[in-house]
Order: C-alpha cells, then sequence, then structure tokens
C-alpha cells in the first residue's frame, strides 16, 4: 500500500530526484510493532533477490517508526499499521474511520499517510492536472533544497495540499497554469490561516481535531489533519510535518523568475527579499 510522494505522482516517480517510496505494511492486531522490527527485515532481506537490498535501517524511535531501506536503488520507507482486526481483508479501505478504534497515537499517525493521500486524491477536481503540477512544484523545492521533514522544510505531503487547494481553485486550468497560480497564491496567503481542503468536521471518535479558532501551533504553516500531530481524516490542510522532528523553519525564498525574488513566509513572520 503505497502513500505519499510515490502515489501523489505516480505518473513519473523517477523524474522526482531524492522522493523515495512510502510503504505502509498492515498487520492484524495480534501483530506488535516489536514484531516487525525484529522479524520483518530478516524475512524481506530472504525473500529478496542478493544484492537488491543495498541498506536497510530500523527507526523504531522516529516520530512515525520506519525502516528505512534502498532496495535496487530506489529508496523506500516501510510503515507499520495494526488494526484491531483478526485479519486484514483484501478490500481494505482506511478512509474507514471504524478502523481507528482501539489504536493510540502512534499507530494513527502510521495509518495517516495513506488516509490523507487517498483523501488528497478524491478533494482535487482533476487527479492528472494535480500529479502534473505537483510534479513541477516538488522538483522545483527539490533543486532549491527546501524539500524534506527531516531537516524542517515541507516534505511531499505537505507540498501536495498546498497544490491541491490551487487546483481546487482553479478545476479547469492546465498543469502550467496551476503551477504559475500557485507561486501567486501562496506569496500573497494570508498566513497563518489555514489552507483548508474540506471543512472542519468533528468525527465519530474520541479524537481531537485541529481548529484553527481553537489551537494554535507556533511555526506551522496552516493546520493538520486533525491536531497538529495528523490523527485523523483531512479536515484541514497544513505543514506541520507530521514525520519531521523539527519545526517548520520561518521562511522559504521563492524564486519565480531571473529578475523576481520574494519570501514565501510561513506564519507570522513577513518580509521580502532585496
Amino acid at each position: 500500500m503505497e502513500t505519499s510522494s510515490y502515489e501523489t505522482c505516480a505518473d513519473n516517480f523517477s523524474s522526482l530526484t531524492g522522493s523515495d517510496i512510502d510503504t505502509l505494511v498492515v498487520a492484524p492486531k495480534h501483530v506488535a510493532i516489536e514484531d516487525f522490527f525484529a522479524d520483518y527485515p530478516p524475512v524481506l532481506e530472504q525473500m529478496s533477490p542478493e544484492g537488491t537490498i543495498e541498506k536497510m535501517t530500523p527507526v523504531p524511535d522516529a516520530f512515525v517508526p520506519i525502516i528505512k531501506l534502498e532496495m535496487a536503488g530506489i529508496s523506500i520507507d516501510l510503515i507499520f499499521g495494526r488494526l484491531m482486526i483478526p485479519s486484514v481483508p483484501m478490500n481494505l479501505d482506511l478512509k474507514n474511520k471504524e478502523y481507528l478504534r482501539g489504536l493510540d497515537e502512534k499507530e494513527v499517525r502510521s495509518l495517516n499517510g495513506t488516509r490523507v493521500t487517498d483523501e488528497i486524491l478524491e478533494l482535487v477536481p482533476q487527479q492528472k492536472t494535480f500529479r502534473l503540477a505537483l510534479r513541477a512544484i516538488k522538483l522545483w523545492a527539490q533543486r532549491r533544497a527546501i524539500y524534506a521533514n527531516i531537516v524542517g522544510f515541507p516534505g511531499g505531503v505537505a507540498w501536495a495540499m498546498l497544490v491541491a487547494r490551487v487546483c481546487q481553485l482553479y478545476p479547469q486550468a492546465t498543469g502550467s497554469v496551476i503551477v504559475g497560480k500557485f507561486f501567486r497564491i501562496m506569496n500573497k496567503w494570508a498566513w497563518p490561516q489555514p489552507v483548508l481542503l474540506k471543512p472542519i468536521e468533528d468525527g465519530p471518535l474520541q479524537i481531537k481535531v485541529w481548529n484553527p479558532k481553537v489551537y494554535t501551533a507556533r511555526g506551522s504553516l496552516g493546520a493538520t489533519c486533525a491536531d497538529s500531530m495528523s490523527r485523523s481524516t483531512l479536515a484541514t490542510v497544513g505543514i506541520l510535518c507530521p514525520s519531521s522532528p523539527l519545526p517548520i523553519l520561518p521562511c522559504v525564498r521563492l524564486t519565480t523568475s531571473p529578475y523576481q525574488r520574494r519570501l514565501f513566509c510561513f506564519g507570522s513572520f513577513n518580509a521580502e527579499a532585496t
């Protein structure tokens, strides 16, 4: 079950140098995360062709526990998700909120990447246009070294949320038009006003839903989906990256042309480059 960068840009993954494949491994209730880190790596190495796995690094203490590996030259992040069910059906639909019952915060965070990605794709008017524009924006961000949760900048899902909002505002636009509108709109956005893809809604479970009128997240670019730690469905869109140990940096320089340079400001900080 692929999530995040790969799923939202599946048309041409190779064009996004540095992107990885986030893969969710779903298990039934009797399989614990300790079993995943202890047993899955040796099984995966045994089943893979010799020399295919170049590097494998378990990171059990991460905000979202993962196993990072290089397989045939492709970076893959394996994320473990446990459900309180006796067996995992082949037609599993994680958008069903009932699957979140009985899970702790860390387990919900692991499942939420897939849930957010699926909902983003459902909320954009034209998926092909969205994917095309997102590839361009992510390539732009990577070339300017402002892409990656691990260093405090927006990651793949964060950029996808912003592009998705522009697609909603211009449902009939082509990919090139969306890219141009993206820089104009985000440069003038009234931060820290959140970027909403859908109205904020309360779910049936006892999960605190992030609401910008009730809660604040210093240093964030808007709001996340269910409190600033991504704990439920996509109610609001934001850039406080759920897998990042660092806060989003206060500002990122956007270069829209060789003659015009501006600061794309996060939060309340506002300035213009000279």
